[in-house]
């Protein structure tokens, strides 16, 4: 199951809504929002067998 995932799917892009509402959750921590509310490893393939 997770060569057929790995081989169809590309990373995650977390863009547009995503990021809005990533900042949204911020704010109400009381947090200053980031620009890029997400870590850049969340948007890599890691090899499944690695994984």
């Amino acid at each position: 199951m997770a060569e057929v995932t790995f081989e169809n799917c590309g990373a995650p892009k977390f863009d547009g809504k995503a990021i809005e509402l990533a900042q949204e959750i911020q704010k109400n921590l009381g947090l200053e929002p980031m620009e890029r509310p997400f870590l850049d490893e969340i948007e890599q393939i890691i090899e499944h067998v690695e994984a």
